[in-house]
């Protein structure tokens, strides 16, 4: 039976660790560095992002009221265009 493992994990890191510190050439170490992608954040990588909520500026109440003032002045306008229309025609009947 063996007595224990010819080479244990953690000196399995440390010679790939070593490997990973030690470029063949600087050249290529740069260039490799240069093209990789950074790592994405694996946490974050797939959660749906937030939209940022924006200031609210409309409120029910004031909706309201400007539908409230917009019915008023129509209302008014449509009472004058009535009783201009009743002139102009009692004054084509009457003339």
């Amino acid at each position: 039976m063996a007595k224990g493992p010819l080479i244990t994990r953690s000196e399995l890191r440390k010679r790939q660790k070593e490997r990973m510190r030690e470029p063949v050439d600087e050249a290529n170490y740069q260039i490799s560095n240069q093209s990789e992608p950074e790592p994405a954040n694996s946490s974050n990588f797939y959660r749906k992002v937030s939209k940022n909520k924006q200031k609210t500026t409309k409120t029910r109440t004031s909706e309201r009221e400007k539908t409230h003032k917009w019915n008023v002045f129509l209302m008014k306008a449509l009472g004058i265009v009535i009783l201009l229309l009743c002139v102009v025609i009692l004054a084509i009947i009457f003339i």
